[in-house]
């Protein structure tokens, strides 16, 4: 709900300047901005607002419109931006919002659009980028992200899979422009854990390995998107340990090296791709620096 800053004065023919608390009880109440500009306008009916009113912007442009009935909105609302463009639009019952509501983006475009019910978020809700194109389609659960989500870009497929609590809960799967998988896994509440596989555009794979509570973990390998192994360690709290091997396109070994708390330690040795020494690579580190 858009607060709008106002300076609480209104002018009647019983009242010149009186503030919303000593404002008429009844009859059309004005009230202004510090500026002097109108802020709002509408009926007070026992000293409650009631029927149409409509409020405005410092810079006179209008920023909403809609009814009241005993103080509480009711009905279709309607809200603006000072630029004079449409941010939002729907139902109000009992003074929350219910039914469907639509926000927009600046240029006008619909950005999200969806259910309402006592104020809450319910059942299916669909976002768009500003291009009028759609971004994403799922569920609401009292407010919150739930079942399965779908994501788009430039019309096709990008991610889907289930949601819980706004957070990716279950397995996932992304997608290459083409349709081709990505990647595959599962999250855990928003947190990556369990076996994971990647694919390069050309449907190769591209890597393989384990995340627990969002770290990579244990053993991981990963293939260029030719067939060949590229690369071949362990992760430890989603840091490189122990020993680790990597391979040119080719196939021939590029180097190989202990790990230490995600920092290149102790003897390594490293190779050009015509299969020489790479003495400027090679040599003994300490915490990631060679010595």
């Amino acid at each position: 709900m858009m607060i709008l800053p106002y300076l609480l004065l209104a002018l009647t023919a019983a009242q010149a300047t009186p503030t919303e608390g000593t404002a008429p009880a009844e009859g059309l109440t004005v009230f202004l901005h510090d500026n002097g500009m109108k802020a709002r306008e509408g009926r007070l009916v026992d000293g409650r607002r009631q029927g149409l009113w409509k409020g405005w912007h410092k810079n006179g442009t209008q920023a909403y419109e809609g009814a009241f009935d005993g103080y509480l909105r009711v009905g279709r609302w309607t809200y603006w931006s000072e630029a004079g463009k449409k941010t939002e639009e729907g139902e109000w019952k009992d003074g929350r919002r219910s039914g469907e509501w639509t926000f927009y983006h600046p240029n006008g475009a619909v950005r999200q659009r969806g259910l309402m019910d006592k104020g809450l978020r319910t059942g299916k809700w669909e976002m768009f980028w500003p291009s009028g194109e759609q971004s994403s389609v799922g569920e609401y659960c009292f407010d919150t992200q739930c079942g399965v989500w779908t994501n788009y870009e430039k019309g096709k497929v990008l991610a889907q899979g289930p949601m819980e609590r706004d957070l990716q809960n279950g397995l996932w799967v992304r997608f290459h422009p083409d349709g081709a998988k990505q990647f595959e896994g599962r999250f855990v509440y928003g947190k990556e854990d369990g076996e994971w596989m990647r694919w390069h555009a050309n449907a190769r794979a591209q890597a393989k390995g384990v995340y627990t509570f969002g770290k990579m973990t244990g053993e991981w390998v990963g293939w260029y998107d030719n067939g060949q192994r590229e690369y071949f360690g362990a992760f430890e709290r989603g840091e490189e340990t122990g020993s680790w091997t990597y391979w040119w396109p080719t196939g021939q070994k590029k180097s190989e090296g202990l790990f230490v708390a995600g920092k290149r330690s102790g003897p390594w040795r490293a190779w050009n791709q015509d299969g020489t020494l790479n003495t400027e690579l090679s040599g003994e580190y300490r915490e990631g620096r060679k010595l």
